[in-house]
């Protein structure tokens, strides 16, 4: 009777710490998914391609160089007809006349040289509003892909310089700079942000 009560009591202990083993091991199991489901996961996007290869800053780049191009035509009717006023000032032998047409050379280059700064501000005006406004485009963009794909966070990503011609104080400010020390292929989101930057630009019409 004695040993069958011992060998009760033995087999209740060990059920008991076999139960306890299985509720450890549900505990880990636990924690450890719960680690995985709190990882952060991180993505890259190198903005500087993304502004470099986009189809809209295509289009931008290709209207501000045809506006460039008209405002050189432009400069070069203004020059050229200042420089026939001085042919012209070369043929008046007056005296009252030839100040005149000094005062006119004199006025004409001052028109001139305003009218080159006020274009030259005009230009940089549209591209500084266009590059803030490209970058919230890219900003928006950037934050739908990575949420498409899972991103819970992105960092920027910017190609490794070419130490070998840099001098000592250039090297330690390159190095300083890097924001990314290393990163897959895998979390380089920027090949589907530009794809989706140009289907968007694209759907707008250009």
């Amino acid at each position: 009777m004695k040993r069958r009560t011992r060998l009760m009591i033995c087999l209740l202990a060990a059920a008991a710490f076999g139960i306890g083993l299985a509720g450890f091991g549900a505990q880990r199991l636990e924690a450890q998914n719960q680690a995985k489901a709190d990882k952060t996961a991180v993505a890259v996007v190198n903005v500087g391609e993304l502004i470099q290869k986009c189809d809209k800053n295509t289009t931008f780049q290709g209207e501000m160089q045809k506006r460039r191009n008209t405002l050189k035509a432009e400069s070069d009717k203004k020059q050229s007809d200042i420089k026939q006023m001085q042919l012209d000032l070369d043929l008046i032998a007056n005296a009252q006349d030839r100040a005149k047409k000094e005062r006119e050379i004199i006025e004409a280059l001052s028109e001139f040289q305003a009218w080159q700064q006020i274009q030259q501000q005009y230009l940089l005006r549209d591209q500084r509003t266009f590059l803030i406004e490209l970058y919230g485009d890219i900003d928006k963009t950037v934050a739908a892909v990575a949420e498409r794909q899972g991103y819970d966070l992105v960092l920027f990503d910017t190609p490794s310089p070419d130490f070998e011609q840099l001098n000592p104080e250039q090297l330690v400010q390159a190095i300083g700079n890097r924001r990314v020390v290393y990163r897959s292929d895998k979390v380089n989101l920027t090949p589907l942000v530009l794809e989706q930057m140009n289907l968007d630009h694209q759907n707008r019409g250009n």
